[in-house]
């Protein structure tokens, strides 16, 4: 049994404005970033128990299998990590016994990033902070949007995005346009009129990273 990474982030707004500014470089290159990730597992599904379904089982665990949600977008901006090591485990009891946080550091050959993922935040998290050579970037999802500080004009630039819709039941951030676009946009790849921005190949290398991390493996 094994954890499978999802590009469904790539298509979050918050998250292609993001990527432009990093890759635009009129702000220099990044420097670092801190980003947490925190969710209370009980919550995901109100409606049943956490032992009925896979999120407590160690394998596919809540908190691992986020690990590489988030990865895979942030791969997708700064590529894979020279190196990548931390710590998880059980800090709580959410219901199952399962490895509920992880905190990681990564190097992405000079550029530092620390990454916190967890199944236990009782308020539902996404917290980004990070630092380039001429500009902070600072995007919280429960605000529709992101925050750019130019260190020049010493001014803050407020990058609005539409909210969207949520399912009824789930939490109001996890918005359902993200999904229908990167269904969409694997049915165009089908047909041949579009190309879908993730591939089994990089899936793996994701999940290369989170075992490297798990087994201590620093290279």
């Amino acid at each position: 049994m094994f954890i499978a990474p999802s590009s469904t982030l790539k298509f979050h707004t918050a998250i292609k404005i993001i990527k432009k500014i990093i890759t635009d470089k009129k702000f220099g290159n990044l420097t670092n970033f801190v980003y947490h990730s925190g969710q209370y597992l009980p919550d995901w599904h109100p409606w049943e128990r956490v032992t009925d379904y896979y999120v407590s089982k160690k394998e596919t665990g809540g908190g691992r299998e986020i690990v590489p949600f988030e990865m895979t977008w942030i791969f997708d901006i700064l590529g894979l990590p020279k190196k990548i090591s931390g710590f998880y485990g059980r800090t709580m009891d959410v219901g199952a016994k399962i490895d509920d946080t992880y905190a990681i550091t990564m190097d992405f050959h000079g550029r530092y990033g620390l990454l916190l993922v967890d199944v236990v935040s009782r308020y539902a998290t996404r917290r980004l902070t990070m630092n380039l050579e001429k500009a902070q970037i600072f995007w919280k999802w429960d605000e529709q949007c992101v925050w750019l500080y130019d260190s020049e004009k010493k001014t803050w630039d407020q990058r609005n995005y539409a909210q969207g819709k949520s399912m009824e039941g789930y939490n109001t951030n996890i918005i359902e346009e993200m999904y229908i676009d990167e269904i969409q946009a694997f049915i165009n790849a089908m047909k041949g009129t579009g190309v879908f921005p993730n591939s089994l190949d990089d899936d793996i290398q994701v999940l290369e990273q989170l075992y490297k991390m798990e087994q201590g493996v620093m290279a």
